[in-house]
């Protein structure tokens, strides 16, 4: 017996590609563009110390590596320490930031600008080599209001940064 006439065919639409599932960017770009990251639980305060170590034995001078040292273990451990280092976001960054000028310092006294400048400054160059390293989608801290000059953060302060 034959099919269906021609008369009765059906042209189907084409089909549409596959949403991107929730956790997920887009996998198949993402990997074509060589943006895909592992997954991976490394902790940002075990990756600055680990990072810091590397920079010390490159050439980075004594006092800046002291220095680097005071700034993870008293400002940035204390608050994002436990943090995957994939789950920082620019959101992250802020709140430390404008946590960091109200009551950051000793007896629960803001930090200087200053002094959150330098943080920043520690955050940004560790956050970028994780990003060429792999460990990182991109570097994060260009996004948050502290990277950009004279941007408010929260808590109404401000912090002029590059």
């Amino acid at each position: 017996m034959p099919g269906p006439s021609p008369s009765t065919w059906a042209i189907a639409a084409p089909r549409s590609p596959p949403k991107p599932t929730p956790g997920h960017a887009s996998s198949s770009s993402t990997v074509r563009l060589g943006s895909y990251v592992a997954p991976s639980t490394l902790r940002l305060g075990d990756y600055l110390l680990t990072w810091l170590a590397t920079r010390a034995t490159n050439g980075l001078a004594p006092k800046t590596v002291a220095s680097y040292r005071q700034i993870i273990n008293e400002y940035i451990s204390p608050y994002l320490g436990e943090v995957p280092i994939q789950a920082v976001t620019p959101v992250t960054l802020d709140d430390l930031y404008g946590t960091l000028l109200e009551d950051g310092g000793k007896r629960g006294r803001g930090l200087s600008n200053r002094c959150v400048r330098h943080t920043h400054t520690v955050i940004r160059a560790a956050l970028g080599d994780a990003t060429k390293k792999g460990l990182a989608r991109r570097c994060l801290v260009a996004d948050c209001s502290g990277s950009v000059e004279r941007n408010s953060i929260p808590g109404g302060a401000s912090v002029t940064t590059s």
